[in-house]
């Protein structure tokens, strides 16, 4: 087929298949044929050794990749559970030699060669040697080997070339040998038994859980391709909708094929035409971060980029899914390591209800027994128990058995019980809160003491890695931006050199910060959503965010020295620390990615709830006027809103001004009667109903809201009241100033000192 392609249709450039047979004979045929050949499957390193990186090139990487990925991630997850353990002040459980130096690892199955060599010579382990078994060993026979690796103190086990159906019997073997791991690696997970191994889980084959595999791509990658501008969740849905299966690392592969040759071969046309030598010197040197991860070839030709390590996690009857857990830094979940004993696991399997192990009253112990919480009581701690009924019970036990002796003992003994739960549950509450301030000052060593001590107090790893996500989640969403932050001089260069403009509007800002290839935060992921793209807080440093104080009501029309001229004003004038003040400003706060690139939209019903939720949970409005002379700030649909729901709320709102604009504000006061007139008519004039937004959508669901709740005259009245007595109380402090310091000018410039509910 190589040959006929580059005889009668000129075929220079070929994709291979996966098979290292049948690529290693269109390899040696392009060869010879003075063509390029790229293969997305082919792993085996000889076939690029006997031809060379000229015209044969591999996206596969080799098998001593995987081997080595794994070798990389025990290493790493056995010091982090012995740094956490050193952490928390605990003993190690895994004895005072600790988990890394303890590993102890065995193969069973067929491996390659290369697969045994690289295990048998790591230093970080004690190999203990192979037991072969295949497809076809009995039942007898395979029970025999794992009762041997058994016997040799193996703690972790690699399972090579064993279907599912071979890896589900040594499974169920090692549950009723009680033969207990700390880690299972299989060459299953992967390949083209991945949706069978996904199926039986789903049907109940818990054992399969928290076993360990490694595979050149996943669909949880966070990179987004510099060439392709895709993630590869995005690839994997659109592949899916294109074929209907689910994408697989060798449909990733010939993807990731294309887009190297696609690269190349702009690098390779000029003027002149096609050059195929600036195409082979293109592909030689190619280094691309892609979704398909670090692609770069070897002197031979083979791509170089390492393995992600991944573990299946299903837990207590749920959804099986795999995940990344090592390298970290590209993680989608924290690894599991120690595995659960194999009556831990069956019992939040057969105890699970709504997938919440126990009936979600209690917790597996490793014995597999379900301790219950506090008022519950049964195997699965499904029944309730009343404190009546439990006062109850313990008269009963009072009588029966005070002949005995026993009443005075049975009594302390209910007590200490019921002082053991409480003080569980007050402890892993004290650990919730320090591990969520460990997440939000971005303290890794206490995130992992933290999660530690949750999982020796018996609360299972799911649970842990969902309060982490909820947590990271509810972070974000209450997070504000530092008024520091806005006042420093790091963000203004950002301003000025994104936007080329001394003194930018945020408007300015926006396509600057969100769109292109360098756009901030595009590519880390939303801990909102789980989707790439992050609010503006949760890009910047730690330092520059916090739990947010004060609410902004301002406009994106405004210039960056009117914000923050204004800001600083009102800060100076009620002696507040900047640093203090934590502001829910839309630009900062919000996850534009999704409102102004994806263009997400929400209901004028959701709007209205996340307006008073977020307004009675902050409690304090800051609202910004540009001016006091007929304000931009009253003609925007955004302010009118945010101040009518502040006035229906009763939320407090201070009103500030630039410093010239508070000085002017004085100076017209000091006019007397006509001065007074001119500024009451100027902040007094609204008129929502003409009120314009920048996006049409977003004017279109303020005005729909406002005519179902209130109505534009109303808005406008209420916005008028508010506005007069403001303008009045700004009145009254002005005169006593006056009379105070009789006329300083010293009390020029400030106002905005009142806080109006």
């Amino acid at each position: 087929a190589t040959a006929w392609l580059n005889r009668y249709v000129g075929t220079n450039i070929f994709i291979a298949g996966i098979v290292d047979d049948r690529v290693r004979w269109s390899a040696l045929q392009a060869y010879y044929l003075n063509a390029f050949l790229i293969s997305p499957g082919a792993s085996d390193p000889e076939i690029y050794k006997e031809l060379g990186s000229d015209r044969i090139f591999g996206l596969m990487p080799p098998p001593r990749n995987k081997i080595e990925a794994q070798v990389a991630a025990l290493e790493e997850i056995a010091e982090q559970a012995d740094a956490a353990y050193a952490a928390s002040g605990e003993e190690n459980v895994r004895g005072t030699a600790g988990c890394r130096s303890s590993l102890a690892l065995s193969i069973l199955g067929i491996c390659t060669s290369v697969q045994e060599d690289e295990l048998s010579m790591s230093v970080l382990f004690n190999y203990l040697g192979k037991e072969e078994v295949d497809s076809s060993t009995s039942e007898e026979d395979l029970r025999a080997a794992l009762q041997r690796l058994q016997a040799k103190g193996t703690n972790v086990l690699q399972i090579c070339g064993l279907t599912v159906d071979g890896l589900q019997d040594v499974t169920l073997l090692m549950e009723l040998l009680a033969f207990d791991v700390w880690a299972i690696f299989s060459d299953t997970v992967h390949d083209e038994d991945s949706s069978t191994y996904t199926q039986q889980m789903t049907s109940g084959w818990f054992q399969g859980a928290w076993i360990m595999d490694a595979t050149p791509w996943h669909p949880k990658y966070p990179t987004r391709g510099s060439h392709s501008d895709m993630t590869s969740a995005e690839f994997a849905q659109l592949f899916k909708q294109s074929s209907g299966f689910e994408a697989t690392p060798y449909a990733a592969s010939a993807f990731a094929c294309l887009i190297v040759v696609s690269k190349a071969l702009e690098a390779a046309w000029n003027s002149y035409g096609f050059n195929l030598t600036l195409f082979r010197d293109e592909i030689q040197k190619t280094s691309m971060d892609e979704f398909f991860g670090n692609i770069q070839f070897d002197e031979y030709g083979q791509n170089t980029q390492p393995f992600l390590v991944t573990q299946y996690s299903n837990v207590s009857g749920g959804d099986a899914s795999t995940d990344i857990v090592h390298p970290f830094a590209k993680a989608s979940a924290s690894v599991v390591f120690p595995r659960p004993s194999w009556p831990q696991m069956r019992c939040r399997y057969e105890t699970a209800v709504l997938s919440q192990e126990c009936s979600g009253k209690g917790l597996c112990d490793r014995t597999g027994t379900c301790v219950c919480n506090y008022g519950w009581a049964g195997d699965t701690c499904s029944s309730e128990e009343s404190a009546e009924k439990t006062d109850h019970m313990t008269l009963i036990l009072i009588v029966v058995l005070s002949s005995c002796g026993f009443a005075i003992v049975m009594v302390l003994a209910l007590t200490v019980c019921r002082h053991i739960l409480t003080k569980r549950r007050r402890r892993i509450i004290a650990e919730k809160e320090a591990l969520a301030r460990a997440i939000e000052v971005e303290d890794k060593a206490g995130i992992e003491k933290g999660k530690f001590a949750l999982l020796h107090l018996g609360i299972p790893p799911f649970a842990i890695t969902d309060f982490d996500e909820e947590t990271r989640r509810e972070q974000s969403e209450k997070r504000g931006i530092r008024l520091s932050y806005i006042l420093s001089d790091e963000f203004l260069e950002l301003a000025q050199k994104r936007t080329g403009l001394e003194d930018p509007t945020f408007y300015d800002m926006k396509d600057k910060f969100f769109f292109g290839d360098d756009a901030l935060g595009k590519d880390q992921i939303c801990p909102r959503d789980g989707k790439p793209g992050v609010a503006l807080v949760d890009w910047v440093d730690k330092e520059w965010r916090g739990p947010t104080t004060h609410f902004l009501s301002w406009t994106w029309g405004y210039k960056v020295s009117l914000v923050r001229d204004a800001l600083e004003h009102w800060t100076d004038t009620h002696g507040i620390d900047p640093k203090d003040v934590c502001l829910f400003m839309c630009f900062f706060v919000n996850n534009q990615y999704r409102i102004i690139v994806s263009k997400e939209r929400i209901g004028a019903e959701q709007l209205e709830h996340i307006f008073e939720e977020n307004l009675t949970r902050i409690g304090h409005v800051v609202a910004l006027l540009d001016t006091w002379d007929s304000p931009r700030y009253l003609t925007r649909i955004w302010t009118i809103f945010e101040q009518v729901m502040s006035i229906q709320l009763k939320v407090p709102v201070t009103m500030v001004l630039p410093r010239n604009a508070a000085s002017e504000l004085m100076e017209e006061f000091n006019k007397g009667k006509d001065g007074i007139v001119r500024v009451s008519d100027s902040l007094t004039t609204v008129d929502s109903e003409s009120a314009e937004a920048y996006s049409p959508d977003d004017e279109k669901a303020v005005k729909e809201l406002i005519k179902q709740k209130l109505g534009f005259e109303t808005v406008n009245q209420s916005i008028f009241k508010f506005m007069t007595k403001w303008v009045g109380l700004e009145m009254e402090v002005h005169l006593r100033d006056l009379v105070g310091k009789r006329g300083s000018t010293t009390t020029r410039g400030k106002p905005s000192r009142i806080v109006l509910s």
